[in-house]
């Protein structure tokens, strides 16, 4: 990659945190208003704009390298098990509490819970980066060589897997763990990285603005009830809303992506964002085992409202950090290695 943008770690760090309150607010109870503005707005957009982000990173570390050499193993590989292992450490630890909490699982429901993406809040994520690693050097040529063109053919493969999910009424479980629901803002985020420097045109900003917005606001304002984009509670972040993401991330890199980062909350926000990964498996151990320490110990429910999502965030982040700084300097030579397949 040419260079770091400070804004991408911002960017990661407030997603965690809006992941955070999102999985808070199940247990305290529902103390967000998930049909409010902020929600709908900021909240519910954490992950979209993680798929953004991950697109706009990869593009810019794959300039100039041949779409067989973006497959090759010594490029794969070290990224499948930056997201393998923390999942994997993380999973060893889950199945060991379920042991000791619920009834233990059988060999064969921890292969299936893990494959299902059924191991806490979020855990479908890892299953999402894992096909993104692997078509993210297909779509990055894609859309390099047809530009729009080639968002519109990742757009029209999202649209066509929305509509087979909603005429097959097949339910959320595979939908979930499904990365063809996050190809368009993928798309987006690649497209940015590839015209930097280039101003896109206020015109096309603004219509997209409005396209996503009207999306996300129609239901809002009128009740209307989509008849496609509905499996829950993922329809309030659907295909359409990747409009409105695109358009509010072209407006934050145009106005603060040349930010340099100094001072020391800025450097602090920026850890936070690199170790949003680990934090991620991090909050869902806490919200695995949260409830049975508001049973045994001490009802955290109890508390004012602001101090249960204060506490939720510290704790959650405190570890993820120190998760992924032990990862790093444990497994960094190992994944550095790898590098050397080919």
């Amino acid at each position: 990659m040419s260079k770091r943008y400070v804004l991408v770690d911002w960017l990661k760090a407030a997603c965690v945190v809006f992941v955070i309150i999102t999985h808070s607010d199940f247990l305290n109870d529902a103390m967000l208003d998930k049909n409010g503005l902020f929600y709908l707005l900021c909240v519910n957009k954490a992950v979209p704009v993680f798929m953004f982000l991950s697109g706009f990173v990869f593009a810019l570390g794959a300039r100039n390298v041949p779409l067989g050499e973006n497959y090759c193993l010594s490029r794969i590989v070290p990224k499948l098990l930056r997201l393998t292992v923390p999942t994997v450490i993380y999973y060893i630890i889950f199945v060991a509490v379920m042991a000791f909490t619920e009834d233990k699982m059988s060999l064969y429901e921890i292969v299936k819970r893990f494959i299902a993406g059924d191991f806490g809040r979020g855990s479908y994520y890892y299953a999402v980066m894992v096909q993104f690693t692997l078509i993210a050097p297909l779509m990055y040529y894609l859309i390099k060589k047809y530009a729009l063109w080639g968002v519109c053919a990742t757009g029209a493969v999202n649209l066509l897997y929305e509509v087979i999910w909603t005429i097959g009424d097949f339910g959320d479980g595979i939908y979930r763990i499904c990365a063809l629901r996050y190809l368009l803002v993928i798309a987006f985020g690649m497209y940015l990285a590839i015209r930097e420097g280039n101003r896109i045109k206020g015109v096309y900003i603004t219509a997209m603005a409005a396209v996503g917005l009207t999306y996300i606001l129609l239901p809002y304002f009128t009740g209307y009830e989509y008849k496609i984009f509905t499996v829950e509670p993922w329809n309030r972040s659907g295909m359409m809303s990747a409009f409105y993401v695109a358009s509010v991330m072209y407006v934050l890199f145009y106005f603060f992506g040349k930010a340099k980062g100094e001072g020391v909350i800025s450097r602090a926000v920026c850890k936070v964002g690199q170790a949003s990964y680990h934090i991620m498996y991090t909050q869902m151990f806490y919200f695995v085992v949260r409830p049975a320490f508001d049973k045994l110990i001490f009802d955290m429910t109890l508390l004012p409202l602001w101090s249960q999502y204060v506490m939720d965030i510290v704790v959650c982040i405190v570890p993820g950090l120190v998760f992924c700084i032990v990862d790093g300097k444990i497994l960094g030579k190992f994944y550095k290695t790898k590098r050397k397949m080919c």
